[in-house]
């Protein structure tokens, strides 16, 4: 009954499933930071970074003061003893320290942070989670229903199996019968 249905659920599960390790396990394996980070045209990326101890020229890197709420990415223009100028991609210059760098941005998907940006939410940690328990859920029940039919198939065959060895005896009943009937004749 809901045997195609069944495939799909368990097929966007584990779809969600690869999608979140892909996006946020599996970089970690790799000694890869995750962020999200607003971008000039207001646009929220999701970014990869590592932490490197030198930079070079040309590098964009993430760095975040304590009075930020986010971090920002901005590249590499010139290495001076105890800074970095950098160039934001507004186009503005100014100077930090390898303090307040986090990392050297390795991967950038554009718009991608809005997951995460909902993932750290409560509401979007219990959204995630009823949406796993649903497509389980419903996972589940197919598999019942699949079973349910499965059995009710087998229940048919077996009673019709009943029926015919019932005939069957009954007619090997009547005929000695009938041979019992014969001989007191």
């Amino acid at each position: 009954m809901l045997s195609g249905n069944n495939n799909k659920f368990t097929k966007i599960l584990l779809i969600l499933i690869v999608v979140f390790f892909t996006l946020f396990v599996l970089p970690s394996a790799f000694g890869l930071r995750v962020s999200n980070v607003t971008g000039q045209n207001k646009e929220n990326n999701l970014i990869y970074y590592i932490h490197e101890n030198n930079y070079r020229i040309n590098d964009k890197v993430v760095y975040r003061l304590k009075s930020m709420e986010e971090p920002e990415v901005v590249k590499i223009v010139d290495i001076k003893t105890d800074s970095y100028e950098v160039e934001s991609k507004q186009g503005e210059r100014f100077y930090i320290i390898n303090d307040v760098i986090v990392g050297k941005t390795v991967v950038v998907i554009p718009f991608a942070g809005y997951i995460l940006e909902m993932l750290k939410t409560p509401i979007g940690m219990l959204l995630n989670v009823l949406v796993v328990t649903a497509m389980i859920a419903l996972s589940i029940l197919t598999d019942i229903s699949e079973q349910k039919d499965h059995y009710s198939d087998i229940n048919s065959d077996l009673d019709i199996v009943i029926i015919e060895k019932l005939k069957a005896y009954r007619r090997m009943v009547a005929k000695k019968l009938g041979h019992l009937r014969l001989r007191q004749s």
